[in-house]
């Protein structure tokens, strides 16, 4: 299998944005500490001011309401209620990562991909470290860990096998809200490091 579809499949571990039941959130900082994406900012495509103006329009929930969102979705996750997870995002929720070459549109799709995730990653588990508000957005500081004792189908249907190797990362996303749902979720971490870790790659 080529490593580009191996790309593919790490993509499908960062899905997690929700994994886990929560650990300790750390306090919110006095000042806001993580900036919002500017209008036009091509770091997340052209939607980007029309996103933020949507936020605005729709209200700004208190950061203890976002981290409490954030929270259910890790919850949701962990305990594989995928019907709630879904209810948590916006129909047209959108979520970028290194990997995907064009953002992902729609909870559905989330769903889909969150799903298929766990079939590979049975114990994947994701607890919130910390957690930074301005406005409607969010930014947490994430840790994940699990291990790959099952098959991953990919988009391509290209089969990754189970390697029986674990995984453990700290990583980050910002995510945008529409009052009581999450509409924007991208994700930072290291593609290269989860790739060694199960072996798929060479040290």
């Amino acid at each position: 299998m080529k490593i580009s579809q191996y790309s593919m499949f790490v993509f499908a571990c960062a899905l997690n944005l929700g994994a886990c039941s929560g650990g300790d959130v750390t306090e919110a900082e006095t000042e806001p500490s993580a900036t919002a994406p500017a209008a036009g900012d091509d770091t997340f495509g052209d939607d980007a001011a029309a996103s933020t103006a949507a936020g605005a329009a729709a209200g700004v929930v208190s950061r203890d309401e976002q981290v409490a969102i954030i929270e259910q979705r890790l919850e949701a996750t962990n305990t594989r209620d995928w019907a709630r997870w879904e209810s948590l995002h916006t129909p047209d929720a959108v979520r970028t990562a290194p990997e995907l070459e064009t953002p992902l549109r729609g909870a559905g799709a989330m769903r889909a991909a969150i799903e298929t995730l766990s079939t590979a990653f049975p114990d994947y588990h994701l607890e919130l470290r910390q957690a930074i508000a301005q406005g409607d957005w969010l930014a947490v500081r994430l840790h994940t860990s699990g291990t790959m004792t099952g098959p991953l189908t990919l988009s391509d249907g290209a089969v990754v096998p189970a390697t029986g190797q674990p995984i453990e990362q700290d990583w980050t996303a910002l995510v945008r809200f529409d009052g009581q749902h999450i509409a924007e979720f991208h994700e930072f971490y290291d593609q290269l490091a989860l790739m060694t870790q199960l072996g798929l790659i060479a040290p």
